[in-house]
């Protein structure tokens, strides 16, 4: 079912103000993955205060650029899913490494910690940080 104009105004709104209260988003690539394992990276990115979505390319993109993020080659290619930190943007991207560790399907494409984009190899380092309680 197609969504309207007035829909689609809606979704890209909610998602350009979750950007814009994230501490941190992360980009993923989740092709083949079956749909009970991405209720479980949701719910265990809930549990940090994070949220995890799969977005349509063209939604992202707009998202993204206009919030001023430039979109590096590649990150908006194939599918893909997006993890928003809300609260703690290590907890959160230890939360999504730790719930795909064993998901060979789901590749990491980089992100953006607060605007600054984020390189896979960024993205696994900030991982390793200690949440914020610590």
């Amino acid at each position: 079912m197609a969504l309207s104009r007035q829909k689609k105004e809606q979704v890209l709104a909610q998602y350009q103000k979750w950007v814009d209260d994230s501490k941190a988003v992360v980009l993923v690539e989740y092709t083949g993955v079956k749909m009970a394992d991405l209720d479980a990276i949701r719910t265990k990115l809930r549990e940090t205060g994070g949220e995890f979505h799969i977005i349509n390319n063209t939604f992202a993109r707009k998202i993204f650029e206009s919030n001023g993020m430039t979109i590096p080659a590649g990150y908006l290619e194939k599918s893909t899913a997006i993890a928003f930190a809300f609260k703690d943007a290590a907890g959160t991207t230890k939360a999504l490494t730790d719930a795909t560790v064993k998901m060979d399907a789901i590749k990491l494409k980089g992100g953006f910690l607060g605007k600054q984009r984020l390189s896979p190899a960024q993205v696994k380092a900030l991982a390793e940080l200690p949440p914020l309680p610590v």
